[in-house]
């Protein structure tokens, strides 16, 4: 019943050392355009260190930037660029089917998806059939109704910031990063994160690429 539906937002470069700085501050919620919250703790990497990756949640950005700069020893954006997804997931876990593509208010239940990235899954998953796309989310929905599980929505789970909810939060994480990983392979990642703190976006892993010569 897990579905993970990926957007592959494309490809991006940088124009110079200050731009590749400015997106790293960006990764690690430290810029002007991307600010620490009290949800950045649940922004989960992957980190490559001696070609394994670390995982891990961002507890303390400050630590976890200075860390990773110390490590990378920038001195040129060359060799570097960057690659974003947006992603939509429906996940059963502990009796509870937990997702960002549909919000629950009022035992209602809606779409909430933008129609770009709509018309992208069904492009790349249902051959452009937007009925299938439907056709199988209320499949799932019938299926919840079938197995009493209890739809949560992946962000008011975020925004409830009880730690106790790491227990979902977690295993979602790592199932959702492996699997962009095994489809998007690329062995010159040397980062990836998600942005869990950004309640205006839709999910999204943002990966930094380094080259090598």
């Amino acid at each position: 019943m897990n579905q993970i539906f990926i957007c592959n937002w494309g490809t991006s470069s940088f124009s110079d050392l200050k731009h590749l700085n400015n997106f790293i501050n960006y990764l690690f919620s430290k810029s002007n355009l991307h600010k620490q919250n009290k949800t950045t703790k649940y922004n989960f990497y992957k980190r490559k260190v001696d070609n394994k990756f670390k995982t891990g949640f961002i507890e303390n950005n400050e630590h976890s930037y200075s860390k990773f700069l110390n490590d990378l020893k920038l001195d040129s954006h060359t060799n570097f660029h960057n690659d974003l997804f947006y992603i939509y997931f429906i996940i059963v876990i502990d009796g509870y089917l937990i997702t960002n593509l549909l919000n629950i208010e009022n035992e209602l239940i809606s779409l909430n998806i933008t129609e770009d990235l709509f018309s992208m899954i069904s492009n790349n998953y249902f051959n452009g059939e937007n009925d299938k796309f439907l056709n199988k989310i209320n499949d799932i929905i019938a299926y919840t109704n079938t197995n009493s599980l209890q739809i949560i929505n992946y962000i008011s789970l975020i925004k409830n910031n009880d730690i106790g909810n790491i227990n979902l939060i977690k295993p979602i994480e790592m199932k959702i990063h492996k699997i962009l990983q095994e489809k998007y392979f690329n062995e010159n990642v040397i980062f990836q994160i998600s942005h869990n703190d950004q309640y205006d976006k839709p999910y999204h892993i943002h990966r930094l690429i380094h080259e090598k010569n």
